[in-house]
């Protein structure tokens, strides 16, 4: 298990030019947002409402973490309502895709991945005693912690299992777990 420290985490500009964010991890190393990379998680404040980057042949899973939520409205008119912290939705990289915010900023949880290569999932559990979990086969589980601590690692670190995902929490500890399994 490789545990990534706050310190190690790289701050951008977001692709469409409107904020910046917090990259937590990326696969392959060295992949970047012009292309390259198969599998990216990442953090935001969001101070005001606008749209998202697009992501062509990618997949991504937004997460409320902080603030009074979004609204997500698509091309179409379709709309997704994160109204609540741990609101989770889902859409494609390929569509226009815009975000107004409910009542100040947020904070959010990104996972995009290429769809061609890899599928995601995520759950949000609260951890009141030890978690050991299998890595999908070729595949990787990420634990990001939102708090609380672990034995393993402290509030706002990530690790990366690409076997086994074994943590301990101390006391009690909020965690973002990414399931990433390769399609081929």
């Amino acid at each position: 298990m490789r545990r990534i420290r706050a310190s190690e985490f790289r701050s951008m500009a977001w692709k469409n030019g409107g904020g910046t964010t917090t990259e937590l991890f990326v696969e392959p190393e060295g992949g970047t947002l012009a292309g390259g990379f198969v599998l990216r998680l990442s953090s935001a404040e969001v101070a005001t409402s606008g749209p998202f980057s697009p992501f062509p042949g990618c997949e991504r899973l937004l997460v409320l973490l902080r603030g009074q939520g979004m609204t997500l409205t698509d091309a179409r008119g379709g709309r997704r309502v994160l109204g609540a912290v741990g609101a989770v939705a889902r859409f494609s990289g390929d569509e226009p895709m815009a975000a107004e915010l409910h009542d100040g900023p947020i904070r959010d949880l990104n996972v995009i991945w290429a769809r061609a290569e890899v599928d995601a999932a995520i759950e949000l559990p609260t951890l009141r005693a030890p978690l050991q979990r299998a890595a999908p086969p070729r595949g990787v589980l990420l634990a990001y912690v939102l708090g609380g601590r672990l034995e393993e690692a402290d509030e706002g670190e990530l690790l990366v299992a690409r076997e086994e995902l074994r943590v301990t929490p101390v006391g009690q500890a909020a965690l973002a777990l990414v399931t990433v399994v390769p399609l081929r």
